[in-house]
Parts: C-alpha cells; structure tokens; sequence
C-alpha cells in the first residue's frame, strides 16, 4: 500500500474517488492544515507542456524536476487503472507513454549511481517497481511481430512500435538486438511464436558455447551452473561456483584470479539478463 500510493499505510487504507484522483482533491494534514493534490489530467498536461516529445531534458535540475513530475503521475497512473472509469480517459496515447518510459529509463541509467549512493541531497526517487506494473512485456512484443510478419513487412510504422516498446522496459532493453535479429530471420513461412522459442534456444547455446570458448571454462560445471541459475531465476553465482568453473589459475597470480572471477561472472550476468523470460 506504500508503494502504491499512502506511505503512512499502516491497517486499513481508505481510497478516495477516482474523480479525485483523475481531477486533484483538497484534504487536511494532521495540524489540520489543507493541501492540495494535484489530480492526474493536470499533471499529464503540465507533462505535456513542460517537457513535449521527442523529449531532451537540458541541465540536472531540470531532470530531476522531471523525475519528481513523472514519478507522481506513474503513482497516480497506478492507483487510477484500478477504477473501471479510466476507460478512455488515459490521455496519453500508447506512443507517448513509451517514449517518456523510455526517458524515464534513461534517467535512471544517468542518476542511478546518486541513488545507489542513497544520497539524500540528491532528492531523487525513481518509481522503478511501479514502471513493471506499466511497461509491455515479451508477449506483447511478439504479437507487434506478428503482425508485422502477417501484414508482409509492409507496414514501416510497427518496427518503430516495436522498438519504442522495447525502449520503454528496462528489462527488454537487453534483449533488444536479440529481438532485432529475430526479425531479420522471418521469412513468409515463419510461425512467429514457435519459431521465436526456436532462435532463442539456438542463439542462447551458440552464446554459452562462445563464452565457455572465450574464458577456457570447464564445459560440464559451466553447464550445471547455468541451468541451476535459470531454474532458480536469478545469477547472483558464489565466488566459489564460478572458481568451479574456471581454468586452472596458479594461487600466485591472485590478482588474475580476481579479475577473471568479475568477468566472467559479469558475462553470465548478462547472458543470464539476455535469455531469461
């Protein structure tokens, strides 16, 4: 309930209309002070004429001003499509809401270092776990492939679709030209969802053979290694399985030890990010 929108929630949370939410409300604080709350569509419109697409935000101050802004309209945006009378009054178009989730995104590469810091001058928040209720996921982009392969890779506006979603998801971006070179290989036979699964295997074992080349790594220990971090769904791999499946490194080359243990756990981090659904 705090994240999604009271951060004094302690028992019971009472929500209060969706107008209010939709339009801005006026409510007393606990000195009995009144404040008020801006409501969805003003914010949206505020977003719209401060910072209008295609969006490049100038200066650090700027930014975090449009941080602060689109943060409180994701929180909002959250709360509202729990109403059905949202239907229709969404505002921004499916486009637009990619491309500023996309900018968002960006940002957050840009000032996640400050954050990670948990530097409280910064004064920054990033809403990230409400951006996963929004952002399309893999299903979506392959139905965006699929009719661009059933429309005969006529319509030149779908590739756009299909790279402004992928942009918008933090979680896609890594697969992105995973996803770009599937679409090279469509042919008039293709079966997009099956054929998907197909060059995913295909591309996932070419990259494992690569990396286990690559780093000289034992094959078997690699192997059972990366099926267990796929099974269990997440590659956080202890320094002592990775030394499992390392070439033999003389002790007295420690700092070579150390440094072949980072990249190589650093690759199967991403090779973990690329394929994993």
């Amino acid at each position: 309930i705090a994240l999604f929108g009271d951060n004094e929630a302690q028992g019971i949370v009472i929500l209060k209309s969706f107008y209010d939410y939709y339009n801005g409300y006026e409510d007393l604080d606990k000195n009995g002070k009144s404040h008020y709350h801006a409501g969805y569509k003003e914010l949206v419109e505020k977003l719209y004429a401060e910072y209008p697409l295609p969006i490049d935000i100038m200066g650090e101050e700027n930014k975090k001003k449009f941080i602060k802004l689109f943060g409180a309209i994701l929180r909002l945006l959250n709360i509202l499509r729990s109403f059905d009378e949202f239907a229709g009054k969404e505002i921004f178009t499916e486009g637009d809401l990619q491309d500023y989730l996309s900018y968002y995104g960006v940002l957050y590469d840009e000032f996640k270092v400050v954050v990670a810091k948990d530097d409280v001058s910064a004064d920054i928040v990033f809403e990230m776990e409400l951006v996963k209720q929004i952002v399309v996921n893999i299903d979506y982009i392959l139905n965006l492939i699929k009719q661009y392969h059933d429309k005969h890779i006529l319509d030149k506006e779908i590739p756009a679709d299909i790279t402004r979603a992928i942009s918008s998801n933090p979680e896609l971006k890594p697969k992105k030209e995973l996803i770009e070179r599937f679409i090279t290989s469509l042919n008039a036979e293709s079966d997009v969802m099956k054929d998907w699964l197909k060059f995913k295997a295909e591309q996932k074992e070419k990259e494992l053979v690569q990396l286990i080349t690559d780093e000289k790594l034992k094959e078997e220990p690699t192997r059972e290694l990366v099926e267990k971090i796929f099974r269990i769904g997440e590659c956080e791999p202890s320094d002592a399985a990775i030394a499992e499946i390392l070439p033999p490194i003389s002790r007295f080359k420690s700092g070579l030890l150390a440094e072949t243990k980072m990249r190589v756990t650093e690759k199967l981090k991403d090779f973990f990010i690329r394929y994993f659904d």
